[in-house]
């Protein structure tokens, strides 16, 4: 059994039944980082693509993460 890459997110952000803006910051953030590494404009069909390795998708959220790196604390608001 596997994870969607937007569920895993989620998950890992563990949002409360009932999540306000500061909630979904974190996962707001992490979406916009990986739209700026992701060409594909559709998660879903790119986490779906045949082929897909674990591998790469550690490096893209590795790349994701360098992108949040260089925003700084205040960008995604």
């Amino acid at each position: 059994m596997g994870w969607s890459l937007l569920g895993a997110l989620v998950a890992a952000v563990d949002l409360p039944a009932e999540p306000g803006a500061v909630a979904l910051r974190p996962l707001r953030r992490a979406l916009a980082a990986l739209a700026e590494v992701i060409e594909e404009p559709l998660l879903t069909r790119w986490n779906d693509e045949p082929g897909r390795t674990q591998e790469y998708v550690l490096w893209t959220l590795d790349a994701a993460r360098l992108v949040c790196a260089d925003w700084g604390e205040d960008a995604v608001d």
